[in-house]
């Protein structure tokens, strides 16, 4: 199985992004999540991150990180900037991962983010 690790970003770079909520949105409405009978499930361990995890024993995830603002509530990550988007995504037999690869096309198509692989040089 051919796993890909990437990080998606704007081509004008996170501080210039003006969809950081509409970005968070799409992932929250897609990503559905494991109490409404899905694979997904969702983890905020810190008040400046959120992941979703495919329950698998093969690895399919999606990581944001938000730039730190005291001035918001520690618990609303509503409004605060991402920082960066990770996504490791592999293909298998359970065609649950297909909802993250879908999710990262329209990504791409609608706010014009690139991937860059996490071998990449640039």
């Amino acid at each position: 199985m051919n796993k890909q690790a990437f990080e998606l970003s704007p081509l004008c770079g996170w501080p210039n992004f003006k969809a950081h909520d509409d970005v968070v949105e799409d992932f929250f409405s897609t990503l559905t999540l494991r109490d409404s009978d899905e694979p997904w499930v969702y983890y905020k361990f810190t008040s400046d991150s959120s992941i979703w995890e495919l329950d698998s024993e093969i690895i399919n995830g999606l990581s944001i990180f938000y730039e730190k603002d005291n001035s918001l509530d520690p618990d609303e990550s509503k409004n605060m900037p991402i920082q960066s988007i990770s996504v490791a995504i592999t293909p298998n037999e359970n065609d649950d991962y297909l909802k993250l690869e879908n999710l990262v096309q329209y990504l791409l198509k609608t706010y014009s983010l690139q991937k860059k692989h996490k071998n990449d040089d640039k």
